[in-house]
């Protein structure tokens, strides 16, 4: 930074990074795994059917990344599509986010409040539930402060 914030700009991932590991003392597995407790044993079944595909193919770095890029916009669209087969909604994920499900790590906001101080530009782009995104940011944080999210969103 020894050039000044004008030639930085913060890029960020959402879960894992922004988001807590853990809430309640609880492992999270990221905003995917939001809906588990509400769509019942047969789409968490689904759901870890295709995770125990896509996830080794996700961090082979052997695989060419057009082919992994292509596999990881398979299983994104596959599991939107059993989102919406098990009846996923806006009110679902509201009410789980209000439950304490996913949750921005404790200093995130002032992170945020920081890069727009300084003028340094603060880009999330995410793999992760978009919709959750929007709910969390715009519960905990000030989101004129964040310049640029690019996400998936189901809504």
């Amino acid at each position: 930074m020894s050039d000044g914030p004008s030639k930085v700009v913060f890029i960020s991932d959402f879960d894992h990074t922004l988001a807590s590991e853990a809430v309640s003392g609880k492992n999270t597995a990221g905003s995917w795994s939001i809906f588990t407790s509400q769509l019942g044993e047969d789409y968490v079944n689904a759901r870890q059917r295709l995770h125990d595909f896509y996830f080794p193919i996700e961090r082979d770095n052997m695989l060419s990344p057009e082919y992994r890029s292509e596999k990881m916009s398979a299983w994104w669209k596959e599991h939107l599509d059993l989102l919406v087969q098990y009846g996923a909604n806006k009110t679902m994920l509201e009410k789980a986010l209000r439950n304490g499900k996913l949750s921005l790590r404790g200093k995130a906001d002032q992170l945020f409040r920081s890069a727009s101080r300084n003028r340094i530009p603060f880009l999330i782009f995410s793999a992760g539930l978009g919709d959750a995104y929007d709910v969390i940011l715009e519960t905990d944080t000030d989101m004129s402060t964040i310049n640029e999210l690019v996400y998936g969103l189901i809504s």
